[in-house]
């Protein structure tokens, strides 16, 4: 459509260009012959206004045209770009569905992995509940069996302190009667020593009693006598018999 309104445009002017032309030919012409002439230059002004018209209205059409073919223009270039853009909103959308499918597929993939290691998790704890379950029983196994060794323990050890408090009652019975004799036997050593020493004491008082008997008969005077006298003789001889040891002569203390 641009391309015929260019094309007639150009022959427009090139037709305009031979009119000229043409007129110019005819003025040139009638001013050489005026009076031959004439009619024929009537005849071309009238040819070339309505060649003119022609033209003027070819003109205002092709305007029409130039102008419905820019609006078609206008037109196929708005649904070219809305093509355009609804190829690139295609593609975007094409985009956003792989990303929005990698996503699902990700989220997918996580869950995967997240449930597989929640059920690692899971046997893990579930394992280790058993473990902690059967060590939990067989401690109070242990315990139960801890409680009855003790309580058996507990029933031997009353036994034993029940024997062993019989047997030291029989023990301290033997020690009181054992006691008991020893203080006995004491008590009459006691008596023993008692009539012992009340007899001691009477010794001295019947020796001074026989002495004063003694003293009271002549022949026992006579006998101390004599006894004293020999004594006193005895030491005096000692006395004058006895000669000290001889030492080195020493110097007399005064001249």
């Amino acid at each position: 459509m641009f391309k015929e309104a260019e094309e007639a445009l150009i022959q427009k002017d090139i037709k305009a260009a031979e009119l000229m032309r043409d007129m110019e030919q005819k003025i040139e012409l009638k001013s050489r012959n005026p009076d031959n002439e004439l009619s024929t230059l009537i005849g071309l002004e009238q040819s070339y206004k309505a060649e003119i018209d022609q033209y003027n209205k070819r003109e205002k059409e092709l305007c029409k045209r130039l102008q419905i073919s820019s609006e078609e223009k206008t037109i196929l270039l708005m649904k070219h770009n809305l093509e355009v853009q609804k190829n690139e909103f295609d593609e975007y959308k094409q985009k956003a569905q792989k990303v929005l499918n990698a996503k699902e597929k990700l989220l997918e993939s996580l869950k995967e992995v997240e449930i597989f290691f929640l059920f690692q998790e899971y046997d893990f704890l579930h394992n280790e509940l058993q473990r902690q379950e059967k060590a939990v029983e067989k401690k109070l196994i242990e315990k139960d069996a801890e409680l009855l060794k003790l309580m058996e323990e507990k029933k031997q050890r009353k036994r034993y302190e029940k024997g062993e408090i019989e047997e030291k009652i029989a023990m301290m019975g033997e020690k009181i009667i054992a006691k008991q004799t020893e203080i006995e036997r004491l008590e009459s050593e006691k008596r023993a020593l008692e009539f012992r020493l009340e007899r001691s004491e009477l010794i001295p008082y019947c020796f001074s009693l026989r002495l004063v008997t003694s003293m009271r008969n002549p022949v026992f005077r006579i006998f101390i006598l004599i006894y004293s006298t020999i004594l006193h003789a005895w030491v005096f001889f000692i006395i004058m018999t006895y000669t000290p040891e001889m030492h080195s002569p020493k110097k007399p203390f005064f001249k």
